[in-house]
């Protein structure tokens, strides 16, 4: 099943900004040195890498996720990128999950949010995201995915996987389950011990 990954407001703010800041000074720079009078280096930082840039987030976007048997497909403009669901754990919507969140490599908002982010909340945990708001978080046990697909409830839904909060009262219920019956058993070998001595 398909799903689209619209972008927020925000992503499309600085993705303009961002792109008309680059593209002008592309254009100041050549107009004030050209390539003719300039240093090679000059040339290239001013001209070729603010274009690369430009060409790295772009090829970077998410245009949306595809869900398929045990797996998830995230649609970048050339490729797409595969995520393994056998081991998932837990699935939640939260719009607040990437608040706080501090980037420790990736986009932050040119054409995409995407790459290593760590925060109090989730931990370490790896961004294909467009809006914020939109936050489904993949809980892998050793590791987290955050995507943003629209709409994140029908999303979650279609993963079949419990929640945070339910994944823990599972765990912890089957815990007490199993503490219960082992009171149970050692409470029937006292009684079998002290029927054993009043018989003798």
């Amino acid at each position: 099943m398909d799903f689209k990954a619209p972008w927020a407001r925000v992503v499309k703010l600085l993705t303009v900004m961002t792109c008309g800041i680059l593209l002008l000074v592309v254009y100041d720079v050549g107009r004030r040195f050209p390539y003719q009078t300039s240093p090679v280096w000059l040339w290239f930082l001013t001209s070729v890498l603010p274009l690369l840039l430009l060409a790295g987030g772009l090829l970077c976007t998410v245009r949306g996720y595809r869900l398929e048997a045990g797996s998830l497909e995230v649609k970048r403009l050339l490729w797409s990128t595969r995520i393994d669901l056998s081991g998932l754990r837990a699935a939640w919507h939260d719009p607040e999950a990437m608040c706080r969140s501090l980037r420790l490599f990736g986009n932050g908002g040119m054409f995409v949010i995407a790459g290593l982010f760590t925060s109090k909340k989730l931990g370490r945990y790896r961004a294909f995201a467009t809006d914020p708001s939109r936050s489904v978080v993949l809980d892998f046990g050793d590791r987290k995915i955050l995507v943003t697909p629209d709409p994140p409830e029908e999303f979650v839904s279609r993963l079949g996987v419990p929640g945070p909060d339910t994944a823990f009262d599972l765990g912890r219920s089957q815990g007490t389950d199993i503490a219960g019956d082992k009171d149970a058993l050692l409470g029937d070998a006292a009684g079998a011990a002290r029927d054993r001595g009043d018989s003798s």
